[in-house]
């Protein structure tokens, strides 16, 4: 279709601009690529999104009818956005709409999506390994397999099936539609739990240093990790107590949720500042998001700094053991 949209923004437009300087065309995001240790500059339509990521292929529905239709939604996330710019106030319909993005960035990315694949695909192999165990039990399953009226047409032997099993040359894949629903199950489940937070909104100004966001801007974690068992210290969720969520909302805003707080603004201090940037960049996926190169953030040493050097510092982040990550968590503690 000649005026189909193709790239599709998983991170919407409107909440980078919030990290960015000029408007329009002449907008511009600086994007640290952590993987090649640069800095560039561009236009936020340029950045987080993907070709065809909502697209879908349902008979009587144009395949960007999905993107067409969160187009609605992201104005009412700028209008909340600017609202709480404006107001410093952090409740009503504005914080039911920023709330609603956090969710959907939480669960929806291309990366949660190949971590879904790779899952499902695992679970997958391994069911057709326990139904390959045996040449009576596969057999078994073909004819179950017909009496479903599912049958197969041009059916591979048993010993072309396991040879091909065991060599493991291929991949698992599902259609968008499968993705883009589990995503939308997995967002009211989220919501939810967000909703029971309670939240503080940190302000913070020029002079203390801006927050960064990224690829991966929203961040979860314990606050206690050393309580935690080892084996599960990478995977809290949004329903558990003692973990705080953070969430970077513009250069200026944060907010912060934890079910053991209460509501409230504060202003934030560049320590605080630099240890939610910190956040940011060790829970990113890549590329880090920012209205210019000088930030506060802390290198691993818990150094503090406020400069345009970051990537040059950056090399030894690449190299945090679990410990030293958690130094830096507990460094944006209040």
């Amino acid at each position: 279709m000649a005026n189909e949209a193709r790239h599709h923004h998983y991170i919407p437009q409107c909440y980078l601009r919030g990290f960015a300087v000029g408007s329009g065309k002449r907008c511009r995001v600086t994007v640290a690529n952590l993987e090649h240790g640069v800095f560039f500059e561009t236009n936020p339509r340029n950045i987080g999104g993907v070709r065809d990521f909502l697209r879908i292929e349902i008979e009587g529905t144009k395949p960007d009818a999905l993107e067409g239709l969160l187009s609605g939604f992201e104005s009412e996330v700028a209008r909340a956005i600017h609202n709480v710019s404006a107001s410093h106030k952090f409740d009503g319909e504005d914080r039911n709409a920023v709330l609603n993005l956090v969710a959907l960035l939480a669960v929806r990315s291309p990366q949660h999506r190949e971590n879904m694949r790779q899952f499902e695909e695992k679970v997958m192999k391994q069911i057709l390994g326990l139904s390959l165990a045996t040449k009576e039990r596969w057999e078994n399953q073909l004819k179950q397999m017909e009496k479903a009226g599912k049958g197969v047409t041009n059916p591979v032997s048993y010993e072309d099936m396991v040879k091909f099993y065991k060599e493991d040359q291929y991949d698992i894949n599902m259609n968008n539609e499968h993705y883009i629903a589990m995503e939308m199950q997995t967002h009211d489940a989220v919501l939810h739990a967000l909703a029971a937070r309670k939240w503080k909104l940190y302000i913070t100004t020029e002079e203390k240093g801006h927050f960064v966001t990224a690829d991966r801007p929203v961040v979860i974690t314990w606050n206690n990790p050393e309580e935690i068992p080892v084996m599960m210290r990478g995977s809290p969720g949004y329903g558990a107590t003692d973990t705080e969520v953070l969430f970077p909302l513009a250069k200026d805003l944060l907010i912060i949720g934890s079910f053991e707080q209460e509501d409230g603004v504060v202003e934030a201090n560049s320590y605080l500042v630099a240890g939610a940037n910190s956040k940011i960049i060790h829970y990113s996926f890549g590329q880090v998001y920012t209205v210019k190169k000088a930030f506060p953030y802390f290198t691993p040493d818990m150094q503090f700094h406020h400069d345009k050097t970051f990537m040059e510092r950056f090399e030894p982040f690449k190299k945090l053991k679990p410990e030293e990550k958690e130094k830096i968590d507990g460094a944006v503690k209040r």
